[in-house]
């Protein structure tokens, strides 16, 4: 399995640094349209165990669609900063503090 994490919500001009696209490609875009964003590929794409841990970490079931869409309030940052490090723990914080949606998607 190779896991990733959609984050789904509005953009502002603050969350720039925060999003994964190049910096130039927000020029111009409005407060409040929609983005989505990955987060965790670099690790999550490295393969079923790292998939795994992160998933658990956002306590999450890999393969119960019932827990895709989860709740950000109950991910461990701790054990999530241990997998996949400080830079991308504070998009997420980030990006939970704008009241974006989280979705876990396996493959594999």
């Amino acid at each position: 399995m190779s896991a990733e994490v959609k984050a789904i919500g509005p953009f502002s001009k603050s969350l720039r640094e925060a999003l994964s696209q190049p910096q130039h490609l927000y020029d111009g875009l409005p407060d409040g349209v929609v983005v989505i964003d990955t987060l965790f590929y670099k690790d999550g794409l490295r393969g079923s165990s790292v998939s795994r841990a992160i998933a658990e970490a956002l306590a999450v079931d890999p393969w119960d669609f019932n827990t895709h869409h989860f709740d950000p309030a109950k991910a461990d940052l701790d054990a999530l900063r241990d997998i996949v490090g400080e830079r991308e723990v504070e998009r997420f914080i980030t990006l939970r503090a704008a009241g974006f949606r989280f979705y876990f998607r396996p493959n594999g």
